[in-house]
């Protein structure tokens, strides 16, 4: 029996700048073999991920930033069939802001959360 896995990243690109971090854009990138999020921020994210699987999410959490709430349906997802949805949400607590990406998956998979950093002059 084949077994079918898909690769799920995130790639954190940002531009440095001196105050809180903010998400500036969420890009979904399929291909063949994985899915790439990329999150685009006014400087370089801490974050944390971590996954559930029932019902399937991965969850990243991006420590000190802002981002606006809201949800990214599946049709806009650009055909990435393992992904149902991406939903932004604020958790601020203790003075602390923290942004949450939770991606719902179509079923568990692979996952891979990576960050990397392009400065834009």
């Amino acid at each position: 029996m084949l077994r079918l896995s898909a690769l799920l990243s995130i790639a954190l690109a940002a531009a440095p700048v001196l105050a809180t971090a903010q998400v500036t854009g969420i890009d979904v990138r399929p291909s063949a073999e994985r899915v790439d999020v990329v999150v685009r921020a006014s400087e370089p994210l801490t974050f944390q991920s971590w996954a559930r699987s029932a019902p399937p999410v991965l969850v990243v959490d991006l420590l000190e930033t802002a981002a606006e709430p809201r949800m990214i349906p599946q049709s806009a997802l650009h055909g990435a069939a393992s992904l149902t949805g991406i939903e932004v949400s604020r958790h601020d607590a203790r003075g602390v802001a923290l942004s949450r990406l939770s991606l719902s998956l179509s079923k568990n998979v692979d996952s891979s959360v990576r960050s990397f950093i392009i400065y834009v002059r």
